[in-house]
């Protein structure tokens, strides 16, 4: 069976343009189930997705952290095309505490979706030991 060709273009471009954090990031989603940020030692900044070091002051005093509870959906649309998933597919500007906002798939008919709505993060395993994430209404998290 020919492998996804998204899924080969991902891979290339996480050992191209990879480092030390993109490892860790998949590594901790994969393994752990985690989606985490790296916070600075130095300047307190917290940077998603998480870093081999600082962007902003340029140290290398990060660590890991995981998100804590309390992310709230802040914006959602629909695209007619999608790359991961079948179309149309939900995404959205996930407010999370200490992080700032991120874009990431919601998983939900846009129809069923309120601004200011809780979410959990989940996991989605891809073929080839690739993963990525996505946000799951806490109300629709065990559907």
């Amino acid at each position: 069976m020919a492998e996804n060709l998204l899924n080969v273009f991902t891979k290339q471009a996480l050992k191209a343009f990879g480092h030390g954090g993109s490892a860790e990031m998949q590594r901790r989603l994969k393994e752990d189930g985690q989606l985490c940020a790296t916070k600075c030692g130095a300047c307190g900044q917290t940077n998603y997705p998480g870093r081999a070091h600082c962007p902003d002051c340029f140290s290398d005093d990060v660590a890991w952290v995981e998100f804590g509870d309390g992310a709230t959906l802040f914006a959602f649309t629909t695209q007619a095309r999608a790359l991961r998933f079948m179309a149309p597919q939900v995404i959205g500007v996930v407010e999370i505490p200490d992080v700032g906002m991120v874009v990431a798939p919601i998983k939900g008919r846009y129809e069923t979706l309120e601004i200011g709505m809780k979410l959990d993060v989940e996991v989605v395993d891809l073929e080839d030991g690739l993963c990525i994430h996505r946000f799951v209404p806490i109300a629709s998290a065990g559907d």
